[in-house]
């Protein structure tokens, strides 16, 4: 609780104002009337409660960034909000579900979407949460092209990350990488975290270049403290992606508010799905499955070389190449026009490579199942890691030629790496199962990603299972995908910046009212100070310093006025022996005023309420 609120508040008492005065005050200062009462019974010693969260004394700034995939990130630094502060990648979680369904439904959409999921700090009650760190962030990737897809999780202990170094315990601060059980135990973990997505729907990818699909997304989930359950719809159609999510869970209501539920609303306008296909990039079907088409053999390749090639990219510390370069070949499909001529050769050459060092390979012979729809094939496969060493250093040799740059990896650091981590890499392959089935014309039919693994820590006793399983149809000729009839008139980018900035004007006007407030309460010292005298309470350094603070709250300059007539967006200070009144303008409306004076008043006012240098009453 701030010393100048107790200050205040004891104030008032010893010159006799009333509790129920009191607390009216602190209701207009912006707490609830409950919070208040408690606030007085704590301040007066008529009972004990627990502490109640401040009002918060700065405006929460949020910023929100959307990009082509729709990636929305969400920060807020205000007092309130800071307990809830690392769980905020939960909150994207809910609009990048659903765009993550679209990759998932959509073997013809090439977008690629990623969604962090991090777990957190642990709890007291929900308003007194620790802050303290992500201790374990799992990476859902998914990947859609036209004649595969593939879901994956990573294995990313390099995202454990110090949220806030103060909050750790003095013993473990420093180089938090090398006490990671220590911050593990003080971080926590929840004991279960469950996620299940089920999208169906409808795909048409017959123009590449502007694929079309209409699917619907149900999601459930469970992190402690965290349960979601909810449902929603993506529609991309005419180059412009819509989204609707049928209900927002309680957890994210106070993120998510403003976002309007049942109606369709534009995620993305369009610039972000031009995405033409190079004609020499090889994604031709066969007519006949004989063996496992090596065009999609190519692209799985790319999807999980990416997967498992991270661990070698951190171990040869190439900023300029490796680590840029390999992290491309997941757009290898897409090959974008903005690349330059260097960069397409490039990726053209490590598709040749990939072709030549499958970084795949196929368990055993496929399997033939005849079921309702006819005749399918399916395949099981492994990664391949000596054909990644090899695909690896093939690829740096063609990178020095190609771009001129001395690679700084050598030989041996490569194979050093890949052999450092090959006992987890074929951990791997035994452990997660990769199945793709393919009809007889080469399109496929399915696939399925599973896995149970667990991290090798002493004190991460959790195990994670997850498991993917998609199904796809035929083309039909006839589908016909058409944009929504009823859409929102904003975007959700609109939406969001629109609900950023009526929380900040409100967070401005609570701090303008808070900073008033401890004005009153400096006044009153300064009136026990000087003889019982307010005659200097425009003169005080500490008023002044909070006026100072207000103004800070405005997009313009207010003009201010000692001993003079209020007005529109003006700031008064009039002062007497035994009187004072001082007004100020709200940040969202010049026409309405906040007004203090020395008979306990506070509240909002008409702009013109004083009359004269010598009116000293708000009312």
């Amino acid at each position: 609780m701030q010393p100048e609120l107790v200050n205040a508040i004891k104030e008032r008492v010893k010159l006799g104002y009333s509790e129920e005065l009191i607390i009216r005050e602190l209701v207009s200062a912006g707490y609830e009337k409950a919070d208040a009462e408690s606030i007085y019974d704590e301040v007066t010693g008529v009972k004990k409660v627990a502490p109640i969260p401040q009002s918060p004394t700065n405006p929460p700034e949020k910023s929100v960034s959307t990009g082509s995939s729709q990636v929305i990130n969400v920060t807020d630094d205000s007092e309130l909000s800071r307990p809830h502060k690392s769980h905020v990648p939960l909150i994207v979680g809910i609009i990048l579900l659903l765009l993550i369904a679209g990759a998932v439904a959509g073997a013809f959409y090439f977008k690629p979407f990623d969604f962090n999921f991090g777990t957190s700090a642990p709890y007291m009650t929900e308003r007194e949460m620790m802050e303290g760190m992500i201790t374990n962030n799992q990476t859902l990737t998914a990947h859609g092209f036209n004649l595969g897809l593939l879901f994956a999780v990573e294995k990313r202990e390099e995202n454990v990350r110090l949220l806030d170094k103060n909050a750790l315990p003095e013993e473990v601060r420093g180089d938090f990488d090398q006490n990671l059980s220590e911050i593990i135990k003080f971080g926590g973990m929840p004991a279960e975290a469950e996620m299940k997505i089920d999208a169906s729907g409808l795909v048409d990818g017959r123009n590449t270049g502007q694929p079309e699909l209409d699917i619907s997304v149900n999601v459930s989930a469970k992190a402690e403290p965290f349960f979601i359950n909810t449902s929603g719809s993506l529609r991309l159609a005419d180059g412009k992606l819509y989204g609707k999510i049928d209900r927002i869970p309680a957890n994210f209501e106070m993120y998510m508010g403003g976002i309007p539920t049942e109606t369709w609303i534009i995620l993305e306008d369009g610039a972000g799905f031009d995405l033409p296909i190079k004609p020499t990039v090889p994604i031709k079907a066969k007519q006949v499955l004989n063996v496992l088409p090596p065009e999609v053999l190519n692209l799985l390749t790319n999807e999980i070389g990416r997967l498992v090639t991270s661990p070698v990219k951190l171990a040869t510390r190439s900023k300029n190449f490796l680590s840029g370069q390999v992290a491309q070949l997941s757009a290898v499909p897409l090959l974008d026009t903005n690349m330059s001529e260097e960069e397409v050769l490039l990726l053209e050459r490590s598709l040749e490579l990939l072709k030549e060092y499958p970084v795949i390979k196929i368990v055993g012979e496929p399997e033939r199942i005849k079921n309702e729809d006819g005749v399918v094939y399916k395949y099981e496969l492994d990664i391949d890691f000596d054909n990644l060493q090899t695909y690896l250093l093939k690829l740096i040799s063609e990178g020095e030629a190609i771009t001129g740059e001395t690679i700084p990896v050598t030989e041996t650091e490569i194979r050093a790496s890949i052999g450092a981590i090959r006992p987890m890499l074929d951990e791997v392959n035994r452990l997660t199962d990769i199945i793709y089935t393919f009809r007889q014309d080469g399109t496929l039919a399915g696939a399925t990603v599973k896995s149970v693994f667990s991290f090798d820590h002493p004190d991460m006793k959790q195990q994670f299972r997850f498991e993917f399983d998609m199904t796809t149809t035929r083309q039909n000729d006839a589908l016909d995908i058409t944009a929504p009839e009823d859409v929102h008139p904003e975007t959700l980018e609109e939406i969001i910046m629109g609900h950023v900035e009526e929380a900040r004007q409100k967070g401005s006007e609570a701090s303008i009212k808070q900073s008033m407030h401890n004005i009153r309460a400096q006044a009153e010292l300064v009136y026990n100070q000087d003889s019982f005298s307010y005659s200097e309470v425009c003169a005080n350094e500490t008023v002044q310093a909070l006026l100072f603070a207000i103004v800070d709250n405005y997009p313009y300059s207010p003009d201010t006025e000692r001993d003079g007539v209020s007005a529109p967006g003006k700031i008064v200070c009039n002062d007497t022996d035994n009187a004072y009144a001082i007004i100020t303008p709200l940040a969202s409306d010049q026409s309405i005023s906040y007004c203090i004076d020395s008979t306990g008043f506070a509240d909002e006012v008409s702009p013109v309420v004083l009359s004269s240098g010598t009116d000293y009453e708000c009312r």
